[in-house]
């Protein structure tokens, strides 16, 4: 029950920030857009290449990513 409650809530979010009110899909864009950013710039890519991505993604394997 508590689950579809939720998904009505954030169904009628989503409605209201479309046809009412854009305030909140404007700062959700900016800190999503900023926060991709950082993780991009900040990835080692040497700890994690290509195939291991693509190998712990398809397989469910463990994936080593250093975040600061």
């Amino acid at each position: 029950m508590m689950n579809a409650l939720f998904g009505i809530g954030y169904a009628s979010a989503i409605i209201y920030g479309i046809f009412v009110d854009g305030t909140y899909w404007k700062i959700y864009g900016v800190l999503f857009v900023g926060y991709l950013a950082f993780v991009s710039m900040t990835r080692v890519m040497k700890d994690n290449p290509k195939r291991k991505t693509l190998i712990a993604a398809t397989w469910n394997g463990k994936i080593y990513c250093v975040i600061f």
